[in-house]
């Protein structure tokens, strides 16, 4: 009886070689080798996948019109590259509203990685896409959202800050365009201001102060120079919307930077002529209206030239304000984080292609 049990048990363990996951022999190292080497290369590709399917930067690492409409760069290479210039003091940044920020903690408490949180940063400024929106996308929290908003927001607007991007007198003559070279050697800058449309506040003082005649609301008003090449070379700060040209080329601290013999291009509302005459520095504005009625033939020739060479500055700001975040209406609840916003805009220009 125990010999018929035996043989019963070892008739129900013995493998069938048809059973066999491998066949009747089982496979050798190097078989076994291949078999890691297609597995892994089918979790890189569904990795790819996953990364090409899922919004971020990866997505559209291909589609260049996409890209910029997004974050306003078309080259995803050159936008890799500048994320990486920005990732050492990314690393060290801390998330505002979080307590007990260190160096060791800050790993684990970010909830997307650098790369898609620099993207998601870029989309909110350039886009205007809406916080709720962002943190569906991601699929993050809207609190998640404002946090790395914020955070990256001060990062640029220091990194950026920092660079010197007011040219000397020897770098504005070697990249001078023969046009104005000819016409205006002596321009150092091209100034005009721009206002960003503010909600209304419910004080009446604060209302007036906003307020500006010329767009009949309240506005934000910065001041922007630009070298005579092209780019952004100097960014005010933003003030009330009823202070005029002139109050806000005293404040804005653009005198300090020129130097005797420089000239400054402008719109005929700048009548800061003797403001800079005390600098020894002269003013190339349009000729206003004789008492004769019309220019002359000079006159006219001038003013094409002003004109034809002031209109890079509107061109710039108009870059500047594709930036969607500061179309529309600024809410109140952004006046604390509006100036970061407004600065790193208009910096992130110079970061694009050439303005002509």
């Amino acid at each position: 009886m125990c010999s018929e049990y035996n043989s019963e048990v070892e008739t129900a363990v013995e493998p069938n070689e048809s059973s066999l996951p491998y066949g009747p022999e089982l496979p050798t190292a190097f078989e076994m080798l291949q078999m890691l080497r297609k597995s892994q290369q089918e979790v890189s590709q569904l990795n790819t996948k996953l990364k090409i399917q899922r919004f971020g930067l990866e997505r559209y690492s291909t589609d260049s019109e996409k890209l910029k409409f997004y974050v306003g760069f078309k080259h995803h290479a050159f936008l890799v590259a500048f994320f990486e210039w920005l990732v050492p003091a990314a690393r060290q940044m801390a998330y505002p509203y979080i307590k007990k920020v260190t160096s060791i903690t800050l790993g684990a408490q970010r909830a997307l990685p650098l790369i898609d949180e620099f993207f998601l940063v870029l989309c909110r400024l350039h886009s205007g896409l809406l916080v709720e929106d962002l943190a569906d996308r991601f699929n993050i929290s809207p609190a998640t959202v404002s946090r790395i908003f914020l955070a990256w927001l001060n990062l640029l607007y220091i990194v950026l800050g920092s660079i010197n991007i007011w040219p000397s007198r020897a770098a504005i003559d070697k990249f001078m365009p023969s046009v104005m070279k000819e016409k205006f050697p002596s321009v150092r800058v091209i100034i005009d201001c721009t206002e960003i449309f503010t909600q209304k506040p419910s004080s009446l003082v604060g209302n007036s102060q906003l307020f500006s005649a010329y767009k009949n609301h309240t506005t934000f008003k910065g001041l922007i120079g630009i070298s005579p090449h092209g780019s952004v070379t100097f960014v005010s700060s933003l003030f009330s919307g009823c202070i005029s040209d002139v109050e806000i080329t005293k404040k804005s601290g653009i005198l300090k930077l020129l130097e005797p013999a420089d000239s400054v291009m402008a719109d005929k509302g700048f009548t800061i002529a003797k403001l800079l005459a005390e600098q020894n520095v002269g003013l190339v504005i349009p000729h206003f209206l004789s008492a004769r009625g019309q220019f002359d033939s000079t006159e006219v020739a001038d003013n094409d030239a002003i004109t034809a060479s002031r209109v890079h500055v509107e061109r710039a700001i108009r870059r500047v304000k594709e930036s969607r975040i500061l179309q529309g209406i600024i809410p109140l609840t952004m006046l604390g984080s509006i100036n970061q916003i407004w600065a790193v805009c208009c910096l992130l220009t110079n970061f694009r292609s050439k303005l002509f």
